[in-house]
């Protein structure tokens, strides 16, 4: 009852592979919203798997889109970086502590 709450963070490893993803889930779900709002796989319920074979059928013949999917996984990858995560945190903690973030760079904060 919780997958509507629950993100996975494999999804950051399987992206990193620049491949189109497919999941199978709920479709209200925050994985399957990341993957169709960033535009990098397939998505769908147990009720349409019937359509998702269908999906990945046209997507074996469609060298095109396959590569839009896998370029949109690489770009999703390289956005959500252990140091980027960080800087974004710090962003945010700056602006709810109403100072600027630090100036010492994220990459340097993952190894202290």
């Amino acid at each position: 009852g919780c997958e509507e709450l629950v993100f996975p963070s494999k999804l950051y490893g399987i992206v990193a592979v620049g491949r189109p993803v497919i999941f199978i889930g709920p479709r209200a779900c925050e994985m399957a919203r990341c993957i169709t709002d960033n535009g990098f796989g397939l998505t769908a319920s147990r009720e349409t798997l019937p359509e998702l074979g269908l999906a990945i059928q046209r997507l074996t013949g469609d060298t095109t889109r396959r590569t839009e999917l896998a370029g949109a996984a690489a770009r999703f990858a390289t956005a959500h970086t252990p140091a980027a995560a960080v800087t974004r945190w710090l962003e945010l903690l700056a602006r709810l502590e109403g100072s600027r973030p630090s100036e010492r760079p994220a990459t340097s904060l993952l190894q202290t």
